[in-house]
């Protein structure tokens, strides 16, 4: 299996406590061509971390050029 063949390449090693979810989504999402996603679930369930493990696998793969993230602040 190469490097960026193996279903955890570039989700170990960040210094934060993973929940299932995270990772699931995290590799669901990295696996697609041109993802384009909305990560929304209730507060404190992990989506900065998802969306950070989601940017760094694919920095590593070399499957993303461009990224733009939005974020929304409630008043």
């Amino acid at each position: 299996m190469g490097e960026g063949e193996s279903p955890t390449f570039g989700f170990v090693g960040p210094r934060v406590a993973l929940i299932p979810h995270q990772l699931h989504i995290a590799a669901e999402v990295s696996k697609r061509e041109a993802p384009r996603v909305l990560l929304a679930d209730e507060v404190g369930l992990g989506k900065t971390i998802e969306a950070g493990l989601i940017l760094h696998r694919m920095r590593l793969i070399g499957s993303a050029q461009r990224i733009l993230i939005l974020t929304l602040r409630r008043c």
